[in-house]
């Protein structure tokens, strides 16, 4: 009988610790703010192409998403559609291997995102193709 309590009594302390500790790790998020937003590429709509809005900072989460074939696109932090934090991001666009259209690379881009005054933000990312270029971009043959 005492070893049926003392394993009992083990095994609460046990269920409580890991509660405590599931509690006390809790994620602590960043406040974001929804994006509706569209790509373009030399002036035109870029198409389907993922979208990385990769963070300069540890302490603000990086974002991402998908533009759709005509450039529109929204962005994803922690859950869909809840947008960017504030802060300095890196901007990285990425073919998306499912779509027909094949683009040559961008160049570099940094964007500072500010707390908007109300509602979602609106971005327009005009950005250039790069001059270098990519071993693993090939034009499409005619």
């Amino acid at each position: 009988m005492l070893i049926a309590r003392e394993r009992y009594h083990f095994l609460m302390s046990l269920a409580v610790a890991v509660l405590v500790i599931a509690g006390c790790g809790g994620e602590s998020r960043v406040p974001t703010y929804p994006v509706e937003g569209k790509l373009f590429v030399d002036d035109k709509p870029r198409g389907a192409a993922a979208i990385s809005f990769n963070s300069t900072s540890k302490e603000v989460p990086s974002a991402y998403g998908v533009s759709k074939e005509d450039g529109s696109f929204t962005l994803k932090t922690y859950e869909d559609n809840d947008g960017v934090a504030e802060g300095s991001f890196n901007i990285e666009i990425l073919p998306d291997p499912m779509s027909p259209t094949i683009a040559p690379p961008v160049e570099p881009h940094t964007l500072t995102i500010k707390k908007p005054d109300s509602g979602k933000l609106q971005l327009e990312l005009k950005l250039k193709s790069s001059a270098k270029k990519d071993p693993a971009f090939m034009p499409p043959a005619i």
